[in-house]
């Protein structure tokens, strides 16, 4: 979009066209906190803050909480899925964002752990899950956790890549 997003404190700072905006509480914008970004091909943001999942398009903030949905306010992670599905990492579960509302997904729907945080999508469309401990992945509809041969029942998973071979790496 030709826009740079940056961070200054409880700011957010826009740069395009040369120009420097900055947005803060008195445009409607939550607290950051812990803060992960993704913008959307049509340019919308989604920001990961510690009062819910923020979005902003045309100008204007909106949030989304428990209230609406999410399994906890804290979010650790958002990610956009090839489909365009968003999917929301939390401290007490996974949400999944599609043109419906959100659906909260919790270990009683097969996430090895509620505490979920990077979320990556393969080469082959299975979504993968971190979590606080283990990793679930996302395959055909259903969760199911990470092979045994990947020995991850127990770590605590922060990051996720995928590896040469298609593997994720963590």
């Amino acid at each position: 979009s030709g826009r740079v997003w940056s961070r200054r404190g409880s700011r957010l700072i826009c740069l395009a066209d040369g120009k420097m905006r900055e947005y803060d509480a008195r445009d409607g914008m939550p607290g950051l906190g812990s803060m992960s970004l993704l913008e959307d091909p049509d340019g919308t943001l989604w920001f990961a803050t510690e009062t819910g999942l923020a979005r902003f398009a045309s100008g204007r903030f909106t949030l989304y909480t428990m209230a609406d949905g999410l399994p906890d306010n804290s979010i650790r992670d958002v990610f956009r899925d090839r489909e365009g599905t968003h999917w929301i990492g939390t401290d007490r579960g996974l949400a999944r964002l599609t043109d419906r509302p959100i659906s909260s997904l919790t270990s009683a729907d097969g996430l090895v752990a509620n505490n979920t945080y990077p979320i990556l999508q393969d080469h082959t469309g299975d979504v993968w899950v971190g979590g606080w401990p283990g990793l679930t992945r996302y395959h055909d509809g259903k969760f199911e956790p990470a092979p045994a041969a990947y020995h991850l029942e127990k770590a605590n998973i922060t990051t996720l890549n995928e590896d040469r071979e298609g593997a994720p790496a963590v």
